[in-house]
């Protein structure tokens, strides 16, 4: 068996593909029936609500995309009206850290490893 996709299921497609395309600046293609966004060599998809109907929103999941500039990013994510969640902060296991509200109940984490630990 393989782990090659994963879905992100919600009642708000519109504003799902505008977080992803608008504030996270992914390259997102399809429409409020499908789309798929391309996280930098991972595509993932936003499926409707009624494929697969949920009771409640997802608890415990956090989409991790690593990148160089977490501070840059974050407060670019703020003028387009995304909404941090913590930080950007230094974690205690040595990643830049900062963590977004995402559509669907879903927190988006955005790091990068400091250049004086390994992981």
């Amino acid at each position: 068996m393989k782990f090659n996709h994963f879905a992100v299921i919600t009642t708000e497609m519109k504003s799902a593909i505008a977080f992803f395309r608008d504030i996270m600046e992914l390259p997102v293609s399809g429409d409020e029936g499908y789309a798929e966004v391309d996280a930098g060599g991972f595509v993932f998809s936003l499926m409707p609500n009624a494929l697969v109907p949920l009771t409640g929103q997802p608890q415990g999941i956090i989409l991790q995309f690593e990148l160089e500039d977490v501070a840059s990013r974050a407060e670019r994510i703020q003028q387009r009206g995304g909404k941090l969640l913590y930080g950007p902060r230094v974690t205690d296991w040595g990643t830049e850290s900062v963590f977004v509200a995402g559509p669907a109940g879903l927190v988006i984490e955005l790091y990068r490893w400091r250049q004086d630990q390994t992981h």
